[in-house]
């Protein structure tokens, strides 16, 4: 009987976990689609609006030479 219960126990807690992992990628998922989405409607010109929303933009007055400057470009591929 106590074999039994400890069997019973691993699976409902395998279970649990499966079901835990499904939802959060299943939630990861849909933000990123979300995301995608909005960048469709938007069109490209926003896109890098969207997708780095904290991103400096170029001064006008600056030379090109200078606009170009990534040494300090903190971004991180997924």
């Amino acid at each position: 009987m106590r074999t039994r219960k400890n069997i019973t126990i691993g699976i409902t807690s395998v279970a649990a976990v499966c079901i835990i992992i499904f939802l959060v990628q299943k939630i990861k998922k849909e933000i990123i689609f979300e995301r995608l989405d909005r960048i469709a409607e938007e069109g490209y010109e926003t896109a890098g609006d969207i997708l780095f929303p904290n991103k400096k933009k170029p001064d006008a007055g600056r030379k090109p030479s200078e606009q170009n400057d990534y040494s300090s470009n903190n971004v991180i591929f997924v």
